[in-house]
């Protein structure tokens, strides 16, 4: 037993590392709008994120012995003004060996993977990348999920191919509802020398409960002659007493809907090229919605990022241009058009002060258009 005991202690080594990075920066955004009633919206920011997310991270390994070994990553965003979760950006453990890799918990998806790993201007927070847009820039919807909690399995490299494959399971209430949604994906990853190839297929579905409706009195708060007011009309309650002014007993009415059910497939596809002295990508996305209920409109979005980034001196300079669709409700659809500019100088290999701008045109209609502009300029540390 205690040769046994000398044995075993020998082969499980196992370590334990804290790391993180650290952004600080200054950014200006500008968003003008274009419609029937025209405005133009600027702020300036002096804070954290400005050109990536400030995380810290804990993660270790153990050597189980016979090529296999156990890990853990637990990865918190941080911003130094907000309450952030603890591993909201990734809290999962694995087990590998030359049989492959096992994952449970809240990681990657297949698109992120893909774009954070190609994209050539490093995944900025600055405006100009449709892969990863936000309701300002570019329409509402992400080009893609970021996070999942999932069980995924990745086979070893074979001449250069990984094959990975994942599900995800809905949480379900003590009623039986559930409060998530069910997904399976399926991606692959290839590189030979220079060249390297990806995509990945997700698909999800997302349960909504059916609402009961209800009529009350409401109590308005906003009449002009301070007076409280009731009225039973549901027409009259989103004109006559907006949201946030009710008073004290204030039952608002509330719309019966039915129960559905949403389906969201997302395909992202990826290549690659290093040359050395240039490295050029390009990414393709589409992410489709659609819901069961009639009434919730269904979305297609698809979007094309090419970039390129150098190495001059002590600096990296990185640039990228993308174009897609956005169409609603199988009618409705936006042109986006986007670019970024930028670059970092290397003042270890651990920081580097960096400046990078960004913009998205999003052409709504004819008579509609947004036009979306930032600017970021700060500081970086890894440790």
């Amino acid at each position: 037993m205690a040769a046994l005991a000398t044995v075993g202690a020998a082969q499980a080594q196992s370590s334990v590392t804290v790391s993180g990075r650290m952004d600080l920066g200054y950014s200006s955004k500008e968003l003008d709008v274009r419609s029937t009633t025209n405005s133009n919206t600027k702020t300036d920011t002096i804070g954290a994120n400005s050109l990536l997310t400030s995380f810290i991270a804990v993660s270790g390994s153990e050597d189980l012995g016979q090529g296999n070994r156990a890990r853990f990553h637990i990865e918190t965003g941080m911003d130094g003004s907000t309450a952030t979760t603890l591993g909201g950006r990734g809290f999962w453990t694995e087990l590998s060996g030359n049989w492959g890799e096992l994952r449970a918990g809240l990681q990657n998806t297949g698109a992120r993977d893909i774009w954070t790993s190609m994209i050539q201007t490093g995944a900025i927070n600055v405006v100009g990348d449709l892969n990863s847009s936000t309701a300002e820039d570019a329409g509402g919807t992400a080009g893609h999920t970021a996070y999942g909690t999932a069980i995924k399995y990745t086979t070893p490299s074979f001449n250069g191919l990984r094959v990975s494959a994942s599900i995800s399971k809905a949480n379900v209430n003590t009623t039986g509802a559930k409060t998530g949604g069910d997904a399976t994906s399926f991606g692959a990853f290839y590189t030979a020398g220079k060249l390297s190839l990806a995509g990945s297929y997700q698909k999800s579905t997302t349960d909504t409960a059916a609402v009961t409706g209800q009529t009350g009195t409401l109590y308005c708060a906003n009449n002009a002659a301070g007076a409280s007011w009731s009225n039973n009309a549901a027409s009259q309650f989103a004109t006559a007493c907006p949201t946030g002014t009710f008073q004290t007993g204030g039952v608002p009415y509330i719309a019966s809907a039915a129960a559905f059910s949403t389906d969201v497939k997302t395909t992202a596809a990826g290549a690659m090229y290093d040359l050395g002295f240039l490295r050029a990508s390009a990414i393709y996305m589409k992410r489709e919605e659609q819901a069961s209920n009639a009434t919730v409109k269904a979305l297609d979005r698809d979007s094309t990022t090419l970039s390129v980034s150098a190495p001059v001196g002590k600096a990296v300079l990185f640039a990228s241009y993308g174009f897609g669709d956005n169409v609603t409700n199988g009618t409705t659809k936006a042109d986006l058009k986007s670019m970024q500019l930028g670059g970092r100088y290397f003042l270890s290999k651990r920081t580097y002060a960096y400046l990078a701008t960004g913009q998205v045109k999003h052409e709504v209609s004819a008579t509609s258009k947004n036009d979306y502009k930032e600017t970021a300029v700060g500081m970086l540390h890894l440790f």
